[in-house]
Protein backbone atom coordinates (compact mmCIF):
# COMPACT_ATOMS: atom_id res chain seq x y z
CA UNK A 1 0.00 0.00 0.00
CA UNK A 2 1.11 3.61 -0.69
CA UNK A 3 0.42 6.07 1.95
CA UNK A 4 -1.40 8.52 1.37
CA UNK A 5 0.92 10.88 3.10
CA UNK A 6 3.71 10.81 0.64
CA UNK A 7 3.56 13.51 -2.05
CA UNK A 8 1.23 13.20 -5.17
CA UNK A 9 3.74 13.29 -7.61
CA UNK A 10 5.69 10.53 -5.87
CA UNK A 11 2.36 8.45 -5.76
CA UNK A 12 1.94 8.38 -9.47
CA UNK A 13 5.52 7.38 -9.56
CA UNK A 14 5.57 4.32 -7.28
CA UNK A 15 2.12 3.32 -8.68
CA UNK A 16 3.64 3.37 -12.39
CA UNK A 17 6.94 1.84 -11.26
CA UNK A 18 4.49 -1.20 -9.01
CA UNK A 19 2.12 -1.54 -12.13
CA UNK A 20 2.95 -5.15 -14.15
CA UNK A 21 5.38 -4.11 -16.72
CA UNK A 22 4.13 -4.49 -20.61
CA UNK A 23 6.24 -6.36 -23.35
CA UNK A 24 7.18 -2.60 -24.65
CA UNK A 25 9.32 -2.74 -21.68
CA UNK A 26 11.73 -4.98 -23.39
CA UNK A 27 12.73 -1.91 -25.08
CA UNK A 28 14.55 -0.78 -22.04
CA UNK A 29 12.92 2.68 -22.27
CA UNK A 30 13.52 2.09 -18.45
CA UNK A 31 14.49 -0.93 -16.14
CA UNK A 32 11.23 -2.44 -14.59
CA UNK A 33 11.02 -3.77 -10.96
CA UNK A 34 9.16 -7.10 -12.41
CA UNK A 35 10.41 -9.34 -15.05
CA UNK A 36 9.26 -9.70 -17.87
CA UNK A 37 8.30 -12.27 -19.80
CA UNK A 38 10.26 -13.35 -22.87
CA UNK A 39 8.35 -14.19 -26.50
CA UNK A 40 8.91 -13.56 -29.76
CA UNK A 41 6.62 -10.61 -30.91
CA UNK A 42 9.79 -8.25 -31.80
CA UNK A 43 11.73 -11.15 -32.96
CA UNK A 44 8.96 -11.80 -35.65
CA UNK A 45 8.04 -7.94 -36.40
CA UNK A 46 11.82 -8.29 -37.79
CA UNK A 47 11.97 -10.90 -39.89
CA UNK A 48 8.54 -10.19 -41.27
CA UNK A 49 9.66 -6.35 -41.80
CA UNK A 50 12.79 -7.45 -43.24
CA UNK A 51 11.82 -9.94 -45.86
CA UNK A 52 9.17 -7.55 -46.71
CA UNK A 53 11.60 -4.96 -47.06
CA UNK A 54 13.94 -7.12 -49.40
CA UNK A 55 10.76 -8.60 -51.35
CA UNK A 56 9.90 -5.33 -52.25
CA UNK A 57 13.16 -4.31 -53.64
CA UNK A 58 13.90 -7.19 -55.85
CA UNK A 59 10.76 -7.56 -56.71
CA UNK A 60 9.57 -3.45 -57.44
CA UNK A 61 12.01 -0.88 -56.72
CA UNK A 62 15.55 -2.18 -58.17
CA UNK A 63 14.37 -3.40 -61.54
CA UNK A 64 12.44 0.70 -61.72
CA UNK A 65 15.78 2.19 -60.93
CA UNK A 66 17.42 3.88 -63.88
CA UNK A 67 21.01 5.34 -62.44
CA UNK A 68 22.44 1.75 -62.66
CA UNK A 69 26.37 1.16 -61.47
CA UNK A 70 27.60 -2.02 -63.13
CA UNK A 71 29.76 -4.44 -61.62
CA UNK A 72 31.48 -7.00 -63.61
CA UNK A 73 31.49 -10.71 -61.84
CA UNK A 74 33.77 -13.48 -63.57
CA UNK A 75 31.14 -15.83 -63.97
CA UNK A 76 30.86 -17.88 -67.53
CA UNK A 77 27.69 -15.92 -68.64
CA UNK A 78 30.08 -13.20 -68.63
CA UNK A 79 27.54 -10.62 -67.52
CA UNK A 80 27.15 -8.24 -64.88
CA UNK A 81 24.83 -7.30 -61.80
CA UNK A 82 23.89 -4.02 -59.97
CA UNK A 83 26.28 -2.91 -57.60
CA UNK A 84 23.29 -1.99 -55.01
CA UNK A 85 21.51 -5.16 -55.74
CA UNK A 86 24.66 -7.27 -55.22
CA UNK A 87 25.31 -5.46 -51.72
CA UNK A 88 21.71 -6.29 -50.98
CA UNK A 89 21.85 -9.53 -52.17
CA UNK A 90 24.93 -10.33 -50.79
CA UNK A 91 24.53 -8.62 -47.00
CA UNK A 92 21.21 -10.70 -46.43
CA UNK A 93 22.82 -14.01 -45.75
CA UNK A 94 25.41 -12.09 -43.36
CA UNK A 95 22.72 -10.88 -41.62
CA UNK A 96 20.06 -14.03 -41.37
CA UNK A 97 23.13 -16.50 -40.04
CA UNK A 98 24.76 -13.85 -37.55
CA UNK A 99 20.27 -13.01 -36.59
CA UNK A 100 19.63 -16.68 -36.31
CA UNK A 101 23.15 -17.84 -34.18
CA UNK A 102 23.16 -14.52 -31.94
CA UNK A 103 19.20 -15.17 -31.15
CA UNK A 104 19.62 -18.78 -30.41
CA UNK A 105 23.27 -18.91 -28.71
CA UNK A 106 23.55 -18.85 -25.34
CA UNK A 107 24.83 -14.97 -24.34
CA UNK A 108 26.65 -16.49 -21.01
CA UNK A 109 24.13 -17.44 -18.67
CA UNK A 110 25.65 -17.63 -14.94
CA UNK A 111 25.13 -20.53 -13.49
CA UNK A 112 25.07 -21.90 -9.45
CA UNK A 113 28.21 -24.24 -9.41
CA UNK A 114 28.26 -24.08 -5.46
CA UNK A 115 25.56 -24.20 -2.44
CA UNK A 116 24.63 -20.92 -1.94
CA UNK A 117 23.95 -20.80 1.63
CA UNK A 118 27.54 -22.37 1.89
CA UNK A 119 28.47 -19.43 -0.64
CA UNK A 120 26.66 -16.87 1.30
CA UNK A 121 28.10 -18.08 4.58
CA UNK A 122 31.93 -16.78 3.14
CA UNK A 123 31.33 -14.29 0.49
CA UNK A 124 29.44 -10.97 1.25
CA UNK A 125 25.92 -10.87 0.31
CA UNK A 126 26.30 -8.35 -2.34
CA UNK A 127 28.32 -10.03 -4.42
CA UNK A 128 25.81 -12.68 -4.84
CA UNK A 129 22.44 -12.82 -6.80
CA UNK A 130 19.85 -13.89 -4.27
CA UNK A 131 17.54 -14.32 -8.00
CA UNK A 132 20.33 -16.81 -10.09
CA UNK A 133 21.56 -18.08 -6.74
CA UNK A 134 24.99 -16.95 -8.03
CA UNK A 135 28.34 -15.45 -7.60
CA UNK A 136 28.30 -12.26 -9.35
CA UNK A 137 31.29 -11.46 -11.79
CA UNK A 138 32.61 -7.92 -12.04
CA UNK A 139 31.17 -7.65 -15.40
CA UNK A 140 27.91 -9.54 -15.81
CA UNK A 141 24.41 -8.24 -14.78
CA UNK A 142 21.19 -9.39 -13.89
CA UNK A 143 19.06 -8.99 -17.11
CA UNK A 144 14.99 -8.03 -15.67
CA UNK A 145 13.92 -9.62 -18.96
CA UNK A 146 15.62 -12.80 -19.12
CA UNK A 147 16.10 -12.77 -15.24
CA UNK A 148 19.59 -14.16 -15.67
CA UNK A 149 22.95 -12.93 -14.88
CA UNK A 150 24.96 -12.84 -18.00
CA UNK A 151 28.64 -12.71 -18.03
CA UNK A 152 29.92 -9.36 -20.18
CA UNK A 153 26.39 -7.83 -20.48
CA UNK A 154 25.91 -5.30 -23.07
CA UNK A 155 21.94 -5.41 -23.16
CA UNK A 156 18.92 -7.17 -24.06
CA UNK A 157 18.30 -7.11 -27.88
CA UNK A 158 14.15 -7.21 -28.28
CA UNK A 159 14.74 -7.86 -32.08
CA UNK A 160 17.26 -11.14 -30.71
CA UNK A 161 14.82 -12.01 -27.89
CA UNK A 162 17.98 -12.12 -26.41
CA UNK A 163 20.64 -10.80 -24.26
CA UNK A 164 24.30 -9.67 -25.78
CA UNK A 165 26.80 -11.23 -23.72
CA UNK A 166 30.14 -12.73 -24.14
CA UNK A 167 29.43 -15.60 -25.99
CA UNK A 168 27.46 -13.93 -28.90
CA UNK A 169 28.58 -10.81 -29.07
CA UNK A 170 30.72 -11.50 -32.16
CA UNK A 171 27.54 -12.65 -33.98
CA UNK A 172 25.59 -9.75 -32.91
CA UNK A 173 28.69 -7.62 -34.51
CA UNK A 174 28.16 -8.78 -37.49
CA UNK A 175 24.35 -8.75 -36.92
CA UNK A 176 24.73 -5.21 -36.26
CA UNK A 177 27.57 -3.93 -38.96
CA UNK A 178 26.15 -5.83 -41.81
CA UNK A 179 22.54 -4.78 -40.79
CA UNK A 180 23.72 -1.10 -41.29
CA UNK A 181 25.72 -1.57 -44.24
CA UNK A 182 21.76 -2.91 -45.59
CA UNK A 183 19.95 -0.28 -44.15
CA UNK A 184 22.31 2.42 -46.09
CA UNK A 185 22.38 0.04 -49.57
CA UNK A 186 18.18 -0.07 -49.27
CA UNK A 187 17.85 3.79 -48.39
CA UNK A 188 19.94 5.02 -50.84
CA UNK A 189 18.28 2.09 -53.05
CA UNK A 190 14.85 3.92 -52.40
CA UNK A 191 15.75 7.73 -53.17
CA UNK A 192 17.23 6.97 -56.72
CA UNK A 193 14.52 5.16 -57.77
CA UNK A 194 11.91 7.96 -56.00
CA UNK A 195 14.12 10.42 -57.70
CA UNK A 196 15.30 9.15 -61.07
CA UNK A 197 12.55 6.03 -62.16
CA UNK A 198 13.27 4.06 -64.94
CA UNK A 199 11.41 4.02 -67.86
CA UNK A 200 12.65 1.70 -70.93
CA UNK A 201 15.43 -0.70 -70.58
CA UNK A 202 15.17 -0.76 -67.31
CA UNK A 203 18.10 -2.63 -65.75
CA UNK A 204 17.05 -6.13 -63.89
CA UNK A 205 13.41 -5.76 -65.21
CA UNK A 206 13.18 -9.55 -65.07
CA UNK A 207 12.31 -9.56 -61.83
CA UNK A 208 9.60 -6.90 -62.20
CA UNK A 209 6.35 -9.19 -61.49
CA UNK A 210 3.92 -7.99 -64.06
CA UNK A 211 3.20 -4.59 -64.58
CA UNK A 212 3.53 -3.75 -61.81
CA UNK A 213 7.21 -1.76 -62.05
CA UNK A 214 4.44 0.49 -64.10
CA UNK A 215 2.44 1.63 -61.78
CA UNK A 216 3.54 4.76 -59.99
CA UNK A 217 1.36 5.34 -57.44
CA UNK A 218 2.32 1.88 -56.13
CA UNK A 219 5.98 1.84 -56.65
CA UNK A 220 6.12 5.72 -54.51
CA UNK A 221 4.16 3.82 -52.00
CA UNK A 222 6.02 0.90 -51.69
CA UNK A 223 9.37 3.02 -51.65
CA UNK A 224 8.21 5.45 -48.75
CA UNK A 225 7.28 2.26 -46.42
CA UNK A 226 10.23 0.86 -47.18
CA UNK A 227 12.04 3.88 -46.10
CA UNK A 228 9.63 4.50 -42.96
CA UNK A 229 10.64 0.93 -42.03
CA UNK A 230 14.46 1.67 -42.81
CA UNK A 231 14.66 4.24 -40.62
CA UNK A 232 12.72 2.73 -37.56
CA UNK A 233 15.51 -0.17 -37.87
CA UNK A 234 18.34 2.05 -38.25
CA UNK A 235 17.60 4.32 -35.40
CA UNK A 236 19.01 1.50 -32.66
CA UNK A 237 21.52 0.56 -35.07
CA UNK A 238 22.88 3.56 -35.50
CA UNK A 239 22.50 4.39 -31.43
CA UNK A 240 24.14 1.11 -30.75
CA UNK A 241 27.10 1.85 -33.35
CA UNK A 242 27.90 5.52 -32.07
CA UNK A 243 28.42 3.92 -28.44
Amino acid sequence: MIKETLEPNLQIELRSMLQEPVYLECFMRRVPLKPIRQNHKTQLLFIVFFISVLTAQFLLILPSKSVSIYLTLYIPSEQSSDVLAFIIAALAPFIALSFFIASAKDPGYLRPQHDFLDMLAKIHPCEMCPDCLVLRTPRSRHCAICNRCVERFDHHCPWLNNCVGIRNHNSFMVFLVSLSLELVAIIVSCLVTLIAPCKDDCPLSELCVGDACDLVWLRDIVICLSIVITLFFSAPVLFLSII
